[in-house]
């Protein structure tokens, strides 16, 4: 096995990672700036208006405000946010297709064998055809998988990929009307408590109008997932080739 090529790949996914979460932290900050400037701004122009004019802004500036306002608070946070839980997700798919395909180059992995692919006659399948979860149960195939794909952090990284797919496919959006698809998320980020929508260890919840809400942690914790998962998959490979010791 080629563990040189597969541990660039490991080297080169943990320092994106690292840098997908250090550009989270400085995108916060720096809405965090945006928010205070403004509504610094904002009191400034009342107290200017209020002692030359005697009276508050006219309605129209109001409005202005307070859309600028809401957007920093929630619109700005959220895009930022989703596309960083897509980037995450699509970081760890890449790299593991990118070691899968080292497999199948080494003949380790064949994934149309009579027993991957019983209709491999008809259609040829590849490295490029599988997603995150197909791509760790081909591996488990020829590794010990058991410490990653019984784990909490595997279960967590099914719900993101879920999350990530309605912020492609449905623009964030999840309403329990709409399909069952739907619906088994929908049901999945409520808490018994007060019926709250909300799946707080996860740091996912959902908005007003059933639109997808991460907290700023969520960074954090996809990072610390995703790099957790590949770790795993490293140790297995590791010890399939006799060295024992963790990456």
């Amino acid at each position: 096995m080629d563990l040189l090529t597969i541990q660039s790949f490991y080297s080169a996914a943990q320092n994106r990672l690292a840098f997908l979460n250090n550009y989270s932290k400085d995108m916060e900050r720096s809405i965090d700036n945006y928010l205070y400037e403004h509504i610094k701004g904002i009191s400034a122009m009342d107290l200017e208006v209020q002692s030359q004019y005697g009276e508050t802004p006219v309605p129209s500036y109001y409005d202005e405000s307070s859309l600028r306002t809401r957007q920093l608070l929630n619109d700005s946070p959220t895009m930022l946010r989703h596309s960083l839980l897509s980037m995450y997700i699509a970081q760890l798919e890449h790299t593991l297709r990118g070691i899968h395909i080292q497999f199948e180059k080494q003949g380790i992995i064949d994934l149309n064998s009579e027993e991957n692919n019983p209709n491999n006659k008809k259609r040829q399948v590849s490295s490029e055809d599988l997603g995150i979860a197909r791509l760790i149960n081909s591996f488990s195939k020829v590794l010990d998988l058991s410490n990653l794909t019984k784990s909490d952090v595997w279960s967590d990284i099914l719900f993101y990929i879920k999350i990530r797919n309605r912020i492609a496919h449905s623009a964030g959006y999840v309403h329990s009307v709409i399909s069952k698809q739907h619906k088994s998320l929908y049901d999945s980020l409520k808490t018994e408590e007060g019926h709250e929508l909300k799946r707080e260890s996860h740091g996912v919840f959902l908005g007003t109008y059933h639109d997808i809400q991460l907290d700023r942690t969520i960074s954090e914790r996809i990072k610390e997932r995703c790099s957790s998962i590949l770790k795993l998959l490293m140790d297995a490979i590791m010890e399939k080739n006799g060295i024992k010791q963790s990456m």
